[in-house]
């Protein structure tokens, strides 16, 4: 007897060749690690961010330059620190942290000139970090003021 492909017993046959095939796919794959599962889902964790100041945190009102530091590490490697610098009532302003001594990242920031200012303009600074697999952290506020230029000059001294 010859099968022939259109037939029902054609068919059939191939149905049940697939069906043993599919079922023979393996085994011993991923090995379950202590508390069950396989090794799968990647890196959830995200950066830590310590020590984050701003130093020093008051310049007089003709500006200054500023360091903004922090300590960032992260369970894998740490892609990118940088830090958003925001006046009140102004458009964010980013600048990238280098790394120094690990794990010590750090930018030196000039603050912009106040001496029209007859209050004091105060700046907050977020720090944030971005692990390779995109895992992202911020710091709590920090500030940094520049002062008014409202005070009188101070009496010369003789």
């Amino acid at each position: 007897m010859r099968l022939r492909i259109g037939s029902e017993l054609g068919a059939a046959a191939a149905l049940a060749l697939a069906l043993f095939l599919a079922g023979c796919g393996g085994g011993g794959g991923d090995t379950p690690g202590p508390g069950g599962g396989g090794s799968g889902g990647g890196d959830t964790t995200a950066p830590t961010i310590t020590s984050a100041s701003v130093n020093p945190a008051t310049v007089g009102f003709y500006g200054g330059s500023v360091t903004i530091s922090a300590r960032v590490t992260d369970n894998q490697s740490v892609a990118a620190v940088w830090a958003d610098i925001t006046k009140a009532g102004g458009a964010p302003v980013r600048v990238n942290l280098a790394l120094t001594t690990a794990p010590t990242y750090q930018v030196t920031w000039t603050v912009p000139s106040n001496a029209a200012g007859t209050s004091s303009a105060v700046y907050t600074v977020r720090i944030s970090a971005r692990d390779a697999a995109n895992n992202t952290a911020v710091s709590g506020p920090l500030t940094v003021t520049a002062e008014a230029n409202d005070a009188p000059p101070p009496p010369p001294s003789f």
